[in-house]
This record gives structure tokens, C-alpha cells and sequence, in this order.
């Protein structure tokens, strides 16, 4: 036993360890720390383990011994300590149990009472503890100590003091399950019961309700939780200082903003984290400690790294709960790329501004309620007001009434949404009374909420070209009506025009053609050339005359596309190889059927194409290109595509390409000439006929144009002699035009002949010789005359003087309609075969040359082609004008051809059926007595027996419309030259009717 002296001394201690503990957790609380209710439970357990001990262990017993006075006061002492256990045992808020070393109950207190609902009469020496505990955590508790210890217990009272048994004291939460069922969390302290011997005799817990503190921790951990995210995710850079200016919180952006990724802050000072922080800096640290707020929107701040970059910051303190400040918290943002933005934004106002103020054209800002609030110095122009007294009006006060209705609709539907911007070309009234006529463009601004703010306005003034376009309406208006009064007698009167224009063109061509002064020769080139203009001039106005006049109509005939292309391109040949311009067929052979559609309006459209092409090409190639697009059922859309290598068509002048009366560029006019109606005509023709017409232009590469037709297609055109062809045949064709050597390749290869081409003629006899000993030996070759390295002429000559090639069979491809018929004798070609190249001479030419005896075919043409070139034909021309008689009659003449002239139709049959044998007839169409279309189809019908049906006969017709020309090919003639006649279409015409170079 311990002497009372000793009890005095250890119960003090123990009081005072406990009051230690106490202040412990205190100091621990201010220092921001949370303290725990599981430490403040240890530390009142504590307390009362050590009153009820002191109250057990130190006591005096009776019969211990010692004085008769120390057992009094050991006695009185003895009560004074029960007093007090029962003061602390009763007193406490903690529950406080107390068991036998089985577990069964022998203390409970008034807390335990209250906290549990039972009563001591109900527990004490009937219960163990494991009545209201939760059996879910004894099982659990029983399933650890198995798995710790390896010995199975029983999931009760055996679970609960496992530990306390063991180690003489256990803490830890449990939850209990009071008789109302409502269960409650608790943190229990379990200790040993000794005697004095230091058995245990049992165990003493301590419970405290903690459901308030889980609550705190809860509320705890989501705080925390919000913070952390909060310093994650935060948008903006933002940190927390204490006093000393070390860093409590920071954010994540607050690191990536400074460069500080991989730095340990919290703790730090703020100024050894950034050393080079300026007084001016700690001073506004100092003054926000003293409780200012300090911001500023825009300021620099370099970087660790050696970047600038601006930041936007505030500075502000934090207060404690109770008010003091407890440091500084910064928040900053990083504008460096706003700063950027709100400098470009400034430069670019300021080039608006700029190009505002100086602008060709009027600017304007003008209100929704249509307020002027912003103008140029060019709006003040136009409309001849200061910038003052237009911000005091509106445009509608200024808007030409018969305007204002269009102009307002046309601003609702900008307010509305329904488009982005307007153009109109309106009317203002100008300060001294006259109206200003103006293009307008506006568009609406709309704010980030797409609400509308104003409206951005471009006005161009157009009162002079609008006072033109006036002045040229009404003076198109007048010759319009006057154009109606006289269309019909134009058309008609065709043919009166162009007689004297033919005598002047003529007379003119046969004088310069007499020994002339030098002066007498440029006056005569003057007449000529003008006379040549006014011609083309002559014929676009007839033309168009005529479609004025609501005369123009679609004859629908069966024809054959391939021969249209044809023909159109042998009209147009002479004008392109005079300008060595390379001119190309390129025929869709898909296209085999014959179409039912207006030909002849169809080559008209053709020949303003690829006369225009023509025109303004100087070199290069043209290329005519049909093909076929679609067929459904009986119908087929066909495309003619007419491409070329002129100058282009410049884009400012492409809209208004196919306008009557409208000149592209009105130097290309002066310098190429022209009325601006053919490709007018053409439009109104292709519309007509139900089709569209387009183009594509690139100035200084060239041209396309075309048009697409859908015609209703009936039986299948001719289809081409093939088997007269070997298939077995090589042919080789040799042209410096890649393209016209591939076209060309191409028509053969359809025939089923092998075709390869030779761009160089330079190697063309190397890759003769390499073929002689192949499987597949050059059978025929073709030979453009025009090449410009080794003309083919050369070529032949070479070949023929090659001995193992002298027999070779050659073609020559000619530009031009005659060649010197000695010099191709000699080199005895098969034929000469004239561009552009008629598939049906082609077909014909290659049958003949690659049959049986080829060679037979070098020596002497077959008996039913035409020889290859005549000096002299003996012509019959029927023509009623004395001047055209004899124009026509000197052109021939220099030709070396013999003529009889007849004044009609009539006269011509009549000269026929005495017998004389002409080569050729120059029929005129408009003839008194009988016209030529009557006269040529008595001949061709066969019906005078002494005439030959098939004569060659050619019209010599003054009518240039296009379906002239149809009705001279319908009736049987075989050429046609229009008047004025020139001399080289004559020639060519006669040579293509009577095969010369053609067939």
C-alpha cells in the first residue's frame, strides 16, 4: 500500500498531466489546427481512469496497519475520495461502463443511461456490452483479430476488449445502438481494472457521442475538397500570404501564370520565391496589411523565364473569424494576349479610322431609326452637305421618295435575319436640289447577343454613268422602234447591199492587183480594209436586224452532228492557218447517232465561236470539241466546246459578255474589230433552242466557251467503212502539235488500226527503221507539212531516199488547199489529206492506202478520186449584176479557170443541156427569172436527162444569216461563199466542192 503522503503527491500529477493534456489540445485549436474528439475523449477518460484508480489503489484499508490517527484519516479520506468517484462517476457526460472480467455489466452511469436508453436495474449483472453495439462491427472487429492473431473469438463482448486485454487500454469508434434503435457513433477509451495485487478484474470504457464531430469532419473534408479543386481548377491565378508574406494557398493557374512548376511554395516567403521585387511592390504589400485594397487593370511584369507578360491584379487582406487581418490574398490575371488583342484592335481601328476618312467612296454609320452618326468626307461630297447638318438628319429625309419604299424593306430584312447585306442603286437629293444617284451597300453590326446596333453604308456615286445609261436607253429605245420599222426590210434588202459591196471589194482587189504607185497602193489598202469592216459590220447588223424582227424560227431537219462540226470548221479553216493557228476536230464517237434539231442555227452559233476564237488568237491551237453528256430515252444533251490560246477575256468585262450593243473592252475592239453582236445572237440562238451557253476566260491564256443542247436522236449516223480496213494495220503519225497528233491517233485507233505518234521529225526515220524488224512494222505513215524543225516535205524526201524505207506508203497533212502538185508526184504520196481533217476523206484515204496494194496507191490515185491538183476548170457562173459578172469574172481569171456567164437560173439549165462539160457551177441565189435554189434543185433532181445531177455547184449568195447558208446546202449545193467574195473562200470553196485535196 502507498502512504497518504504519497497519494497526495501522485493525485496532483495526475491532475495536472491531464490539465497539461488539456492545454495541449487548446494551444493545438489556436494554432488553426482541428483538434480531434477522439484526443479530447483520451484526455477526459484519462482523468476519470485516474480519480476512479487513485480512489481504488491508494485508499487505506482497514486493518493495513499504522496509527490508530492514520486510519481515522485514512477512513476519512477513504469517504472524501468515494464522495468524489461518485461526484465524477455520476457528474461526467460521458457514458462510463464498467465490467466483470466475463463482460458483464456492473457499472453504468447516468450518461451511459441517457446516451442508451436502458436503465442499470436493466444491464447491471444481466448484460455484457455487446447488447447495444452494432453487430456488424463486432463481426468485423471478431474478422481482424482472427486475421491478426490467428484466434477465432466470438463476435460479442470477446470482440470488443480483444485489445484491452492484451495491451491493458484500447481506443477506437464504435457505433452504438441505443433501445430506440436510432444508432449513434461514439468514441470509446477501454482500460484494465486492477486490484491490488495488479489483477484484472474487470474493464472500465469510456463512450463519447461524436455525431456532431463526424458531422465536422464531413463538413471538414468537403471544405477541403472544395478547396483543393478550387486551387485546381480555379480560372483565375490567385494566392493567400500570411502576415510574414508566406505563402497559405495557392492555385495552380498562380503557378503556371509565374513559371513556379516544380517549386515547393507553401511555407515560402513571397519575396524569396521572387527576389527581384520591388519596393514599390512591398509598400503596396504593407499598405494592404494596413487594410486598403489595391487593383490595377494593365500592368508589366517580367517573367523568371525573361518573358513580359501584363497582368490585371488586385490585392486585398484577409480577416480572421474575429475580424483581425490575417494577411494578404493576390489575385491576378494574365491580359497579355487581351493586350495584344486591344493593341492589334487599336491599329485596326485606327487603319478603319483611316480608310473611313479617306476612302474613294462614301462610309457611313448610320442608326437603326436611320440617323446619320458617322460620315466621310466623300458622303459630304456627294451629296453636298457639311459633316454637321447630315449627323442632324436621317437618310430618309434625303432618299428620293420613289426609292425610300425599296430602301426600308430592304433594312428589315437586314434587321430580320433573312440576309447579310444589300445593294441598290438609289436616288438622294442633294443639298442644292438635284438628285445624286448612288450605288449602296449596306450591311448590319450586331452586338455579342446578335442584337442590332447600326448599320455600315458604302455609297458610290453613279449619277453620271446613270445620266449615260438614261441618255443610252433612250437613245437604244429610239433606235429600237426605228430598228422594228426596219428590221424586215434589212433582211430583205440583204441582198441589195451586198451586190454593191461586192463590186467595191472586187474592183478594189483586182486594182491593187494593176501596177500601182506607191501612194495609189496605201490608198487602195485603205478602201479595202474599210470595206472588209463595214462588210462584218454589215453582217452582224442583218443578223440581228432579223431576230429583232421576230423573224427568226427553228426548222427541225435530221442531221448528221459529225458532218456539221465538219463543215462549220472547212468555212473557218483559211481564216486560222492564214494566222498558222493549228484548228482541231475532236468528235465524241459515242455521238453515233444522226440528231433532230435547227443545224444551220447550230453552225451559226458555231462560227461566231470559232470565229471569235479566230479573231483573237494570233497563235496557239483551237480545239472544237462534241461530246455527248446524257441520253435518257429518245433524247440526248450534246456539248460543242470551242477552246482556244488567244488573249482572254479581262474579268471586269466578263458579266456583261453576252449583251447586245456591249463591247468587252473597247480597245480590243478598235484593235480586232467587230459589232458586239455575235455572241448576242449566239445567246438568244442557244436559248431559243432550249440550251444554255457558257464560257471560262483567263486573260493572256485563252478561252472556253460552250453550249449544250438536248436534241431528240434518231437512227444511227453512217457508220464508217472498218472492214475495208485490216485490223492488223500500224500507222504513225508525225506532228509537232501533241494535241493534233492525239486527235488524230485517236479517229484512227476507232477504226481498230494501231496508231503512234511522233512529235519530233527529226527522229521520226529512226523510229521507222527500229519498227522494221518488230512484230508490228510501220504499215503507213502521216506527215504534217508545217512542222517547223524538218517541214514535212523534207521528211518525205528522206524517206523515200532511205532504201528500206522508199516503198513505205506516206500521207501528207496540209494546212493549205493546194500544194505543188510536181514536187508531191515526186515524192509519190498516197494523198494529201487537208486539215481539218474530214472523218469520212480519213476513213476513205486509209481503205485505199492500206488494202491490198498499197503500193499500187503511191503510184496513181484509185479512178474515182479527183486528181490531186488542176490548173485550169472551165466554170459556168449565173449571175444577174453586171458589177459582180465582172468581179467574178477577173477573180477567176487570175485563177487561170475559164467562164460563160448566164443572168439566171433559167439561162444556166439551158446552157447545161447543150452539152458542154463544166467542171463547176457559180450559181447566184438571187436571180430574176429563176433563182439558184430552183435552178440547183433541177439539176440535182435528175430530171433532164442531158444534165450531169452531181455537178459540183457553189452559191454565190449575199445573205449572211445563217439560214441562207442551210437552205443553200438543202437544195443541193455543195459550197457557198458569201459576198463580198474574196478570193481565197472562192478558191478554197471550189477546191472542197470538186474534192480537190478534200476526198
Amino acid at each position: 500500500m502507498v502512504s497518504l503522503q504519497s497519494a497526495k503527491l501522485i493525485f496532483p500529477a495526475i491532475i495536472c498531466f491531464a490539465s497539461l493534456l488539456v492545454g495541449w489540445i487548446a494551444t493545438y485549436a489556436l494554432r488553426g489546427e482541428v483538434t480531434t474528439f477522439q484526443n479530447q475523449a483520451l484526455v477526459w477518460s484519462l482523468v476519470c481512469i485516474a480519480c476512479c484508480f487513485f480512489t481504488w489503489k491508494f485508499a487505506p484499508r482497514p486493518g493495513s496497519g499504522g496509527s490508530s490517527s492514520g486510519c481515522n484519516k485514512a477512513a476519512a479520506f477513504d469517504q472524501k475520495a468515494s464522495s468524489l468517484n461518485r461526484a465524477i462517476f455520476e457528474g461526467t457526460q460521458l457514458a462510463i461502463i464498467a465490467t466483470d472480467l466475463k463482460g458483464t455489466i456492473i457499472h453504468f452511469n447516468s450518461a451511459a443511461e441517457g446516451m442508451l436508453g436502458y436503465s442499470r436495474d436493466e444491464l447491471i449483472g444481466k448484460k455484457t456490452p455487446a447488447i447495444f453495439h452494432l453487430e456488424s462491427e463486432m463481426i468485423a472487429r471478431a474478422q481482424e483479430v482472427e486475421k491478426e492473431t490467428g484466434r477465432k473469438i466470438e463476435a460479442g463482448f470477446e470482440a470488443l476488449a480483444s485489445t484491452v486485454k492484451v495491451t491493458g487500454y484500447d481506443e477506437r469508434e464504435w457505433t452504438f445502438v441505443p433501445k430506440s434503435g436510432k444508432q449513434i457513433p461514439v468514441a470509446i477509451s477501454i482500460a484494465s481494472i486492477r486490484d491490488d495485487d495488479g489483477i484484472v478484474t474487470g474493464y472500465i470504457g469510456v463512450a463519447r457521442n461524436i455525431t456532431v464531430r463526424r458531422k465536422m469532419e464531413t463538413a471538414l473534408k468537403i471544405s477541403e475538397q472544395r478547396m483543393r479543386l478550387f486551387a485546381e481548377h480555379a480560372p483565375a491565378a490567385v494566392a493567400m500570404f500570411d502576415q510574414e508574406m508566406r505563402y497559405l494557398v495557392v492555385t495552380n493557374r498562380w503557378i503556371e501564370d509565374y513559371g513556379l512548376k516544380g517549386q515547393k511554395l507553401i511555407g515560402r516567403s513571397h519575396y524569396d520565391v521572387f527576389p527581384e521585387i520591388n519596393d514599390t511592390w512591398k509598400e503596396h504589400h504593407q499598405r494592404v496589411l494596413k487594410g486598403e485594397i489595391l487593383r490595377n487593370e494593365a500592368d508589366p511584369f517580367d517573367r523568371l523565364d525573361g518573358r513580359r507578360q501584363w497582368l490585371s491584379w488586385e490585392v486585398r487582406p484577409w480577416h480572421h473569424i474575429h475580424g483581425e487581418i490575417g494577411g494578404v490574398m493576390m489575385l491576378t490575371q494574365d491580359i497579355t494576349e487581351r493586350q495584344k488583342d486591344a493593341q492589334a484592335l487599336e491599329q485596326s481601328e485606327e487603319r478603319f479610322r483611316h480608310a473611313f476618312e479617306f476612302a474613294g467612296i462614301g462610309m457611313a454609320i448610320v442608326a437603326l431609326d436611320g440617323s446619320w452618326l458617322r460620315v466621310n468626307k466623300s458622303v459630304c461630297d456627294i451629296l453636298g452637305y457639311s459633316t454637321q447638318e447630315l449627323l442632324a438628319t436621317t437618310f430618309q429625309e434625303l432618299t428620293y421618295p420613289d426609292d425610300l419604299g425599296t430602301d426600308l424593306k430592304q433594312v428589315r430584312e437586314l434587321i430580320d435575319g433573312d440576309k447579310r447585306y444589300f445593294q441598290m442603286e438609289k436616288r438622294y437629293f442633294h443639298k442644292d436640289g438635284h438628285i445624286v444617284w448612288v450605288r449602296l451597300t449596306a450591311s448590319l453590326v450586331r452586338n455579342t447577343d446578335s442584337q442590332p446596333v447600326h448599320f455600315i453604308s458604302q455609297l458610290e456615286d453613279i449619277t453620271e454613268r446613270k445620266t449615260l445609261e438614261q441618255h443610252l436607253a433612250k437613245a437604244r429605245d429610239e433606235a429600237v422602234a426605228a430598228s422594228r420599222l426596219k428590221s424586215e426590210f434589212l433582211a430583205n434588202m440583204s441582198h441589195e447591199i451586198r451586190t454593191p459591196m461586192n463590186g467595191i471589194l472586187g474592183m478594189c482587189g483586182m486594182l491593187m492587183d494593176t501596177p500601182l504607185s506607191s501612194e495609189q497602193y496605201e490608198l487602195g489598202s485603205v478602201i479595202q480594209h474599210s470595206a472588209e469592216s463595214l462588210r462584218n459590220i454589215i453582217n452582224d447588223i442583218l443578223d440581228f436586224s432579223k431576230i429583232e424582227a421576230g423573224k427568226l424560227s427553228i426548222d427541225y431537219t435530221e442531221f448528221d452532228p459529225r458532218e456539221l462540226i465538219e463543215e462549220t470548221l472547212l468555212l473557218l479553216a483559211p481564216r486560222a492557218f492564214e494566222k498558222t493557228i493549228e484548228l482541231m476536230d475532236d468528235f465524241d464517237p459515242a455521238l453515233d447517232h444522226r440528231l433532230y434539231g435547227d443545224s444551220g442555227r447550230i453552225r451559226q452559233i458555231l462560227i461566231n465561236l470559232i470565229g471569235n476564237a479566230v479573231k483573237f488568237t494570233s497563235e496557239g491551237e483551237i480545239i472544237v470539241r462534241t461530246r455527248k453528256s446524257e441520253t435518257q430515252q429518245n433524247r440526248t444533251t450534246i456539248i460543242f466546246e470551242v477552246s482556244d490560246t488567244g488573249i482572254g477575256i479581262p474579268e471586269a468585262f466578263q458579266k456583261n459578255l453576252f449583251d447586245p450593243f456591249t463591247q468587252a473592252d473597247g480597245s480590243i475592239t478598235r484593235r480586232y474589230g467587230g459589232s458586239g453582236l455575235g455572241l448576242a445572237i449566239s445567246r438568244q440562238l442557244v436559248e431559243l433552242m432550249g440550251g444554255t451557253i457558257h464560257f471560262e476566260s483567263t486573260p493572256g491564256v485563252g478561252s472556253k466557251f460552250w453550249f449544250a443542247l438536248t436534241l431528240r436522236h434518231t437512227q444511227p449516223s453512217a457508220a464508217a467503212p472498218k472492214n475495208y480496213i485490216p485490223s492488223d494495220k500500224h500507222v504513225l503519225i508525225i506532228d509537232d502539235n501533241e494535241k493534233a497528233a492525239e486527235i488524230l491517233a485517236k479517229q484512227i485507233q476507232e477504226l481498230g488500226i494501231k496508231a503512234e505518234t511522233c512529235k519530233d521529225s527529226r527522229q521520226a526515220v529512226s523510229k521507222l527503221l527500229e519498227t522494221l524488224n518488230s512484230s508490228s512494222p510501220v504499215d503507213l505513215v502521216l506527215i504534217d507539212s508545217d512542222m517547223p524543225h524538218l517541214p514535212g516535205i523534207v521528211l518525205a524526201t528522206t524517206i523515200r531516199n532511205h532504201p528500206e524505207l522508199a516503198k513505205l506508203p506516206l500521207i501528207l497533212l496540209s494546212s493549205t488547199r493546194t500544194q505543188d502538185s510536181n514536187e508531191t508526184a515526186q515524192l509519190r504520196f498516197s494523198a494529201i489529206l487537208a486539215k481539218p481533217i474530214r472523218h469520212a476523206s480519213l476513213v476513205r484515204i486509209l481503205a485505199r492506202t492500206l488494202g491490198e496494194n498499197p503500193e499500187l496507191s503511191m503510184s496513181k490515185p484509185s479512178s474515182d478520186d479527183p486528181p490531186l491538183a488542176k490548173k485550169s476548170w472551165h466554170l459556168l457562173l449565173a449571175e444577174d449584176n453586171a458589177v459582180n459578172q465582172m468581179v467574178a469574172c477577173r477573180l477567176l481569171g487570175k485563177l487561170g479557170h475559164t467562164v460563160d456567164v448566164v443572168e439566171d437560173g433559167a439561162a444556166a439549165l439551158a446552157r447545161l443541156a447543150e452539152g458542154i462539160n463544166y467542171d463547176a457551177i457559180l450559181m447566184d441565189c438571187q436571180m430574176p427569172v429563176m433563182d439558184g435554189y430552183t435552178a440547183t434543185q433541177r439539176i440535182r433532181s435528175g430530171d433532164i436527162a442531158s444534165l450531169n445531177s452531181r455537178i459540183p455547184i457553189i452559191a454565190l449568195t449575199a445573205h449572211a444569216m445563217a439560214e441562207d447558208r442551210v437552205r443553200c446546202l438543202e437544195v443541193g449545193m455543195d459550197e457557198f461563199v458569201t459576198k463580198p467574195v474574196r478570193i481565197n473562200d472562192l478558191q478554197s470553196a471550189m477546191e472542197r466542192a470538186m474534192g480537190i485535196a478534200t476526198r
